[in-house]
């Protein structure tokens, strides 16, 4: 698929994301097929859409004389959202990718590299707005850039491949424009703008940098996308060092109510753990859960 005809057809469709990536070294047709089946098929499953849907069809179903069916789609949709907003089922599913592994302590470390992973930054809000729009995720970027200002021998890459609907790279801009703002763009930075997936992040990240045999890279990216960000590292042949960070679950076991937030973590822990064996059926991780 050639850049110029999938940029067309996108436009076509109306399904243009952020990240269309042209031929030189971006993601294979393979890669994006599955990214736009993906993409499809988990804006509607998705626990947070999936009992949206059943809402709406169910408001549908009670204005079309199929009353009976519009209650039990109301009904089961307003029952799923109870038991998850009290039940702590986020926490079942992030929290053993969340402890599977621990902040190390890099003061007495030589480190050679710092990587900060994608998912940080609303690079559109960031352009429109011309400030530096952050994520929910924004820890990656400030602790990225945090561990830089404490090891400045060490070279700081952030790896992004947004592009926009004109084709051009928007992954880096709200990372220069922090460091900006911060008064830190004095460090040692590198840019990776290629990658539209985890495993792409490590492949051309590796690419990038051509890390030497005994240097430390250390890698940041929210805790419950470690362990698959760890392992697609290892399946390129370069070992890092974990460094967790946008932990989503916490010591306390109280029973809360925040539907939204609830609805938002569940999905992200279960969109991981397919992810995790996705990676693993493809030969993108040596393990489901690689150790340091």
């Amino acid at each position: 698929m050639s850049t110029m005809w999938s940029r067309r057809w996108y436009r076509a469709t109306g399904l243009l994301p952020l990240r269309v990536v042209p031929r030189r070294g971006g993601a294979n047709r393979l890669d994006l097929a599955m990214n736009y089946v993906e993409s499809v098929v988990w804006g509607v499953l998705a626990p947070d859409r999936f009992i949206v849907w059943m809402l709406i069809i169910g408001s549908v179903l009670l204005t079309r004389s199929r009353a009976k069916w519009g209650r039990r789609f109301v009904v089961t949709a307003t029952a799923l959202l109870i038991v998850i907003s009290v039940l702590p089922l986020e926490r079942w599913f992030l929290g053993p990718l969340e402890r599977r592994f621990v902040v190390p302590d890099l003061s007495e470390l030589q480190v050679d590299g710092i990587i900060v992973l994608s998912g940080a930054a609303n690079a559109s809000r960031t352009l429109h707005w011309r400030q530096p729009a952050l994520s929910e995720s924004a820890e990656r970027l400030t602790e990225g850039i945090g561990l830089a200002l404490r090891h400045p021998e060490a070279t700081l890459v952030f790896s992004d491949g947004a592009w926009d609907s004109a084709g051009e790279p928007i992954g880096a801009v709200t990372a220069r424009q922090l460091l900006e703002t911060l008064g830190a763009d004095s460090l040692r930075v590198a840019y990776e703008e290629r990658s539209t997936s985890t495993w792409e992040n490590a492949l051309f990240t590796k690419e990038l940098v051509n890390p030497r045999s005994g240097e430390q890279w250390v890698l940041v990216t929210s805790a419950y996308h470690m362990p698959r960000s760890l392992g697609a590292f290892q399946a390129v042949g370069w070992d890092v060092i974990p460094y967790p960070v946008d932990f989503r679950t916490g010591p306390g076991t109280s029973v809360t109510f925040l539907p939204a937030q609830s609805l938002v973590d569940l999905s992200m822990g279960i969109r991981e753990w397919i992810a995790l064996v996705v990676y693993r059926l493809r030969g993108r991780t040596p393990r489901m859960f690689p150790s340091a």
